[in-house]
């Protein structure tokens, strides 16, 4: 009874999110950015007043209001107004911030020895209360920008994004009279002190919150308001004469516009350089020999999707797929689809095509079998672990999760290539691993049954490798195609002469 509420369930939030209303309502989601268009108009105004022309003295509170409106366009973009927790968090961190300005203007510490003047507000002992704004916005702006897979090295990720942007916005500031350095720095009087500053109290706050992962649609607006920044401040600084600034604040633009292109999702260049990095260290740091049975490629007709079925025993799994079809494939054909739960942990996997399903959230579960659906039809070769979670190798059954089926279910014929992997230790000390392609078979994909036909050939494929591996090692591999061949040795390799 469970089960066949669950698909009735299913079948009606697929009906809701094929239908105009839904569509429509979806389609109106970016309208509601309204605090970050007023943002960027009032940024277009300040950008043509600063840069060709100048700021009119009854504008004189044009600046403040600038900053308090960076900062609400970034609590809106980010979603951090819809956390309340967040919030009070980031409230507090400007607050704090605020504080340590305060100590810096009278004590020297931490960032220098400067002060402020009133362009951006009357100072409040010493410091105007508009910086507890500007730290706010600078610092969600780099924080989300970063997507590092680790809570450290996101922190590491915002702590360089915001050291960039001070390096353009600290001698604008001088040059604009926001402040005064009081040091003889290395940098047009700024002390390198107030760049660690910067580095060291954006890496801790960074490092206590919880790591942050923006949809890609919000990550492309965050990044553009980051560009925005940089281009402002750098073009201030070229009126100024000061082509030194602005040479470095293009050099951020073009680097950093490269870099996001080449990070973004299923982008050539990055999976190029990652395929490289990964044959070259990853894989031989940690594998001895890996093999390939069989024809990765499925040949069929024009028209008949393609599912490939994998076996799920290890945090390898992803990475060994991902080298066996970028070995010769045509890049951006092959998509891979990994557990929510699992790609939030490995958020990389989505710049080498992986996507998630959360199985558990039927909404989400049909949006994502909607875009299988749309991928599949469109020529790509999606990848699936079907067992939804990591299981050991020798762990029986291969049960099937019923989102298989339900894909299968869109098509009249789906042609299916079963792929098992079998990892194993031999005479080194490093592991081996088999992946092993079937033929492709092509299924009816309205035929009943289907999770036990699933289930019952990815099984016997699997069992039927491992007898090979254990008993006939050697004529097996005669016949294997060698992905990986670590050809230098370890130190302890040599003992086992």
């Amino acid at each position: 009874m469970t089960k066949k509420l669950r698909n009735l369930w299913l079948e009606r939030e697929e009906h809701k999110v094929r239908s105009p209303q839904r569509r429509r309502k979806k389609i109106d989601l970016h309208k509601r950015y309204y605090l970050t268009w007023l943002f960027v108009i009032w940024w277009l105004i300040g950008y043509i007043l600063q840069v060709f022309w100048t700021v009119p003295e009854s504008l004189g509170f044009s600046k403040p209001f600038f900053l308090l409106l960076y900062a609400l366009c970034m609590l809106e973009i980010s979603g951090v107004m819809r956390n309340m927790k967040l919030l009070f968090s980031f409230l507090g961190f400007g607050v704090a911030c605020y504080v340590l300005e305060v100590a810096s203007v009278h004590f020297s510490i931490p960032f220098g020895t400067y002060g402020y003047t009133s362009v951006l507000g009357s100072p409040v002992y010493g410091v105007p209360f508009t910086i507890v704004f500007a730290w706010i916005a600078v610092f969600i702006n780099c924080w989300g920008l970063a997507i590092s897979a680790g809570r450290f090295w996101q922190a590491l990720e915002t702590a360089c994004y915001i050291v960039l942007f001070d390096l353009i916005l600290d001698p604008v500031a001088i040059f604009e009279g926001y402040w005064e350095w009081n040091a003889n720095g290395f940098y047009y009087g700024i002390p390198l002190q107030n760049f660690l500053s910067w580095f060291v109290i954006a890496f801790l706050f960074a490092l206590l919150l919880n790591k942050h992962h923006s949809k890609s649609t919000t990550k492309r607006m965050i990044f553009v308001l980051y560009g925005m920044q940089i281009l402002l401040f750098s073009s201030i600084a070229a009126k100024h004469g000061e082509f030194l600034v602005f040479l470095i604040g293009i050099v951020i633009l073009v680097i950093g516009g490269s870099l996001y292109y080449a990070r973004s999702k299923n982008n050539n260049f990055f999976t190029a350089i990652f395929r490289f990095y990964q044959s070259k260290y990853l894989l031989p740091r940690y594998f001895n020999q890996i093999y390939i049975l069989g024809d990765t490629e499925a040949q069929v007709e024009d028209g008949v999707p393609v599912l490939y079925l994998v076996n799920h025993s290890s945090w390898w799994d992803g990475l060994l797929c991902f080298q066996a079809y970028q070995r010769n494939a045509v890049p951006l054909e092959n998509m891979m689809m990994m557990e929510e739960a699992q790609l939030e942990k490995l958020r990389f996997f989505q710049r080498l095509g992986a996507f998630s399903i959360a199985p558990d959230k039927p909404k989400s579960l049909v949006e994502t079998l909607r875009y299988v659906e749309e991928k599949l039809k469109n020529g790509q070769k999606v990848w699936i672990f079907p067992q939804g979670e990591i299981r050991h190798q020798d762990s029986r059954p291969l049960h099937v999760k019923r989102g298989v089926a339900k894909i299968m279910e869109r098509f009249d014929e789906v042609a299916i290539k079963f792929v098992s992997m079998y990892y194993y230790l031999g005479e080194k000390q490093k592991l081996n691993a088999v992946l092993e392609f079937s033929t492709p078979v092509v299924v009816n994909g309205r035929m009943l049954e289907k999770e036990k036909m699933l289930q019952e050939r990815l099984q016997s494929q699997l069992d039927e490798l491992r007898d090979n591996i254990l008993y006939n090692e050697k004529n097996t591999l005669e016949k294997a195609e060698t992905l990986l061949k670590r050809e230098s040795k370890s130190i302890s390799d040599s003992f086992l002469k």
